[in-house]
C-alpha cells in the first residue's frame, strides 16, 4: 500500500480505498480470533519503521527491493503487520 507524506500541506495521504481495505482485513482478523489493527497506528508504525531506513527515490523501488527491505530490518521479521495482500 502506498501512503504519501505531503510536505506542502503537512498531511499523510492514504489511498481512497484505505479504510475499506483495512476494515475488511480487520473483520477477517477478528473472525479468526485476532486483535484488530488500529487504523491510524498501522500507518504510524509503518512510518516509524521506514524512518529508520535510508531515504530512497520512488523510481528506485521495485517489488523485489521492497521485499528485501522488509526482510532486512534488525529483527529479521516484519513485526506485527499483516501479510502483504496478493489480490490487490
Amino acid at each position: 500500500m502506498r501512503i504519501i507524506i505531503d510536505t506542502e500541506q503537512e498531511v499523510i495521504a492514504v489511498p481512497n480505498s484505505y479504510y475499506t481495505q483495512m476494515n475488511r482485513d480487520n473483520r477477517l482478523i477478528v473472525a479468526s480470533g485476532g486483535t484488530p489493527i488500529n487504523l491510524k497506528g498501522f500507518v504510524k508504525d509503518a512510518f516509524e519503521k521506514a524512518h529508520k531506513q535510508e531515504f530512497v527515490r520512488q523510481s528506485d523501488l521495485t517489488k523485489k527491493s521492497r521485499r528485501v527491505a522488509k526482510k532486512s530490518n534488525s529483527s529479521g521479521s516484519t513485526g506485527d503487520l499483516p501479510p502483504l495482500r496478493t489480490d490487490a
